[in-house]
């Protein structure tokens, strides 16, 4: 309902696609897009109406991270960032930057960071043109595509020295 609530369009869902990650303390997750190629080659991408992560177990790990930021609107001007704690609901546009930030501070051993994510789509993500190449890469497209990225070659040197 506090979805519902927040995001109307929610009520109009077709299909709820889930899954769930464990992770250890460390693990962060990269900056993506929940989206799926758009239903004809060339098409914009698809998105969910809204996305939600649902902390199960915030035994420890990192806070997701949301931005301001889409796929047409390339800057973000804002984050918001979500610390997680046992049965914590977060719900975001569908459209928005998210990922995990690596946990900081020392866990316990064998602690987890378990989260359940559902999605809630007006249209079926699973129709569309399967001989778009961008089907392959899956419903989170990284954030920028690898294959187009040059933004991390002067970070590495930096790191990597002479």
């Amino acid at each position: 309902r506090a979805v519902a609530a927040a995001y109307p369009a929610a009520r109009k869902a077709t299909i709820v696609e889930w899954w769930a990650h464990t992770r250890e303390h460390g693990g962060g997750h990269a900056l993506h897009y929940d989206s799926v190629p758009g239903r004809r080659a060339g098409d914009a991408p698809r998105h969910p109406v809204v996305s939600t992560v649902t902390f199960v177990d915030a035994s420890c790990g990192g806070p997701t991270v949301v931005f301001d930021q889409t796929v047409a609107n390339k800057t973000a001007t804002r984050a918001w960032v979500a610390a997680p704690f046992t049965n914590r609901l977060v719900a975001f546009d569908g459209s928005l930057l998210h990922g995990v930030l690596p946990g900081g501070a020392v866990a316990a051993p064998r602690a987890r960071r378990t989260t359940f994510m559902a999605n809630f789509w007006a249209d079926d993500p699973r129709a569309g043109d399967a001989a778009d190449p961008e089907a392959t890469r899956g419903a989170s497209v990284d954030f920028p595509p690898p294959s187009r990225s040059t933004w991390p070659a002067p970070l590495l040197a930096e790191f990597e020295g002479p």
